[in-house]
C-alpha cells in the first residue's frame, strides 16, 4: 500500500526538541506541558515561539530533533512487507531544508518527499488533495481534512489532538499502525 505519512509529531519529536532549545535560550522560564497546537498559550515568549521555532532556531530544533523511538525499524519493517511511504509535511523554507537533510541523516527508507511551503490552513491543495492508501497524521486540523475527503485515516495520538469522527483508526506508534495497515490486508 502506498502509506503517507506526516513528519512532526508523527515521525519526529519536534515539540521535544523544541521545549529543550526554548530551556537552553531560557532556563528561568517555566514551560507547560504542550497540550494543542497553540505554541504560545506554553511558552513565556507567547507568539514569539513561533519566530523562535520556525526562524531563529530552526537548525537546532528540526535538525537537531530525535526520530520518535522504533521509527527506523518500524518503517525498514513497512518497506519489507511491501509497502511504499511517502511523506508529506507542511514547511517554512528554511525548516523544509532542515526537514530534508534531517531524514538524509537518518536514511529513512522513504519513496517520497513531498513538502508544501508556507501553506496555509485555506489552501485548496494541501495533503488531503494527495492519492495515498493510508494517512498517519497527529495534526488535528490535516485529520479532519482527510476524513472529509474520505481518506484512510489514522491518527497519531498525541496530547495535542483527540479522536475525531469519522477517524480510521488511533495509535499511539509506527507499531500500532503497521498492525493496522497489515489488517486492511486480510
Amino acid at each position: 500500500m502506498r502509506l503517507g505519512l506526516d513528519c512532526d509529531g508523527v515521525l519526529r519529536d519536534f515539540v521535544g526538541q523544541l521545549v529543550k532549545v526554548y530551556k537552553e535560550e531560557y532556563p528561568n522560564h517555566v514551560v507547560k506541558p504542550v497540550t494543542s497546537w497553540s505554541l504560545e498559550e506554553f511558552f513565556p515568549i507567547g507568539t514569539g515561539i513561533y519566530e523562535f521555532a520556525f526562524n531563529h532556531f530552526s537548525k537546532e530544533i528540526f535538525l537537531g530533533a530525535d526520530a520518535y523511538p522504533n521509527v527506523a525499524r518500524d518503517l525498514r519493517k513497512l518497506k519489507s512487507l511491501g509497502h511504499t511511504i511517502h511523506i508529506l509535511t507542511y514547511q517554512n523554507r528554511q525548516t523544509a531544508f532542515w526537514t530534508h537533510y534531517w531524514f538524509y541523516v537518518y536514511r529513512f527508507p522513504i519513496d517520497e518527499f513531498r513538502v508544501w511551503i508556507d501553506h496555509q490552513d485555506t489552501d485548496e491543495d494541501g495533503k488531503e488533495k494527495t492519492d495515498y492508501d493510508v494517512y498517519l497524521d497527529d495534526s488535528p486540523t490535516n485529520l479532519r481534512k482527510f476524513v472529509e475527503e474520505g481518506k484512510v485515516t489514522v491518527r497519531m495520538i498525541r496530547p495535542w489532538n483527540e479522536p475525531i469522527d469519522g477517524l480510521s483508526r488511533s495509535v499511539v506508534n509506527l507499531t500500532e499502525f503497521i498492525d493496522f495497515v497489515e489488517s486492511m490486508k486480510e
